[in-house]
């Protein structure tokens, strides 16, 4: 599957933002970093460039000398932040096969360069983490840190499928780190922990990692991958521009303000700042607005629900005669004769055609054949 490159999913940065404000961080020391918005962080779907998700883990160095941070971001997820990747851990047949597919899906939670596997080794099984190509550019210490949320954050994972704590049996950190072993002991529950080792690994032992998860379910498992599989599937980049403008002045159609200024409002520039804005993508106000409704009395008449009249009163229209008007502009159709071709297009496409048309073919009796 396709997964944008140098991106990353909001669950992480929510994590961090919640971090930042923890630590008196003024928003203004981020808000303005590429896909911050609120209505962005709050869409699971939209992938935030992997760039800002780095300059945060930055702030989070730089606005506190506790060691741990990278521990201390890892502990305050709560239950079910990851959503259905999240679950895999704890449905899978064992702590293996739950790995194996969080592994395949590793980039819904993640930058796609970013890898998770788990080998068999012996009487033992390895967890391993790379981070991708972006971390090379990073300072060892960002880089500890994000080491440390990781493994510390898979191990919760493990730990939230088991009837008791499973306790590694060896760890490694690929990058130095200030934290004292004895502090990384006791998070991890093993003293065998080895750092600056150039990989990230946690042993297993096989006894543990093949033994049945007390709720695993085969049938919710395989559901669970793939609904986040199609997550994953309809991920997509930052909204660009136009894309706001459109839905600043969807809603402000919404509101019945669909004017320059309350556009302007929404999108917190100064209506002169959009007109210049307009004025550099050479377009306009008014092409704009009338895109913006194009788009929406399209999928308004899709919807079926609306009336045409109140479809017009809905994109601020006088009357409906005016929307009939400008909808024959944008397609050589009426909104009627648009609706009418749709319904056509369904009969002819949609699961009831194809029961009648199984109803219509003439049914196949075997033939007999006679003895002689």
């Amino acid at each position: 599957m396709q997964v944008l490159d140098g991106t990353f999913p909001p669950h992480v940065v929510r994590l961090l933002i919640d971090t930042l404000r923890r630590l008196g961080v003024s928003p203004i020391e981020f808000a303005q970093l590429p896909g911050l918005d609120p209505d962005v962080l709050q869409d699971d779907l939209v992938r935030i460039p992997t760039e800002t998700a780095m300059r945060l883990w930055q702030l989070v160095t730089h606005a506190t000398d506790h060691r741990q941070a990278g521990l201390l971001v890892a502990d305050s997820f709560p239950k079910g932040h990851f959503d259905s990747w999240g679950y895999l851990f704890s449905t899978g047949e064992n702590v293996v096969q739950s790995l194996h597919a969080a592994g395949e899906l590793f980039p819904v939670v993640t930058d796609p360069g970013d890898i998770l596997r788990i080998d068999e080794d012996g009487s033992q099984f390895v967890i391993h983490y790379r981070g991708g190509p972006y971390q090379d550019e990073l300072p060892d210490d960002i880089t500890a840190l994000i080491d440390q949320f990781v493994m510390r954050s898979l191990l919760r994972l493990v730990n939230a499928g088991q009837s008791a704590p499973l306790v590694p049996v060896r760890l490694t950190f690929a990058h130095p780190t200030s934290v004292p072993r004895r502090e990384l002991a006791d998070v991890f529950g093993t003293s065998r922990i080895e750092v600056d080792a150039g990989a990230n690994t946690m042993t297993l032992l096989a006894a543990d990692a093949l033994a049945p998860l007390p709720n695993a379910d085969a049938r919710l498992h395989q559901i669970l991958r793939r609904h986040t599989a199609m997550h994953l599937e309809a991920t997509r980049g930052l909204p660009s521009w136009e894309d706001k403008l459109h839905l600043a002045i969807e809603t402000a159609l919404s509101q019945g303000t669909p004017s320059l200024d309350a556009v302007a409002h929404r999108l917190t520039v100064s209506p002169r700042t959009l007109q210049r804005q307009l004025q550099q993508r050479e377009t306009s106000w008014r092409r704009e607005l009338d895109r913006a409704r194009h788009t929406l009395a399209v999928r308004l008449l899709h919807d079926g629900r609306l009336s045409v009249q109140s479809i017009a009163a809905r994109l601020e229209y006088a009357d409906a005669r005016a929307f009939r008007r400008a909808f024959q502009r944008w397609t050589g159709q009426t909104p009627d004769e648009f609706r009418r071709a749709k319904a056509a297009a369904d009969r002819f496409t949609g699961p009831r055609f194809a029961l009648s048309k199984a109803a219509a073919a003439p049914s196949r009796r075997p033939r007999i054949t006679m003895p002689p």
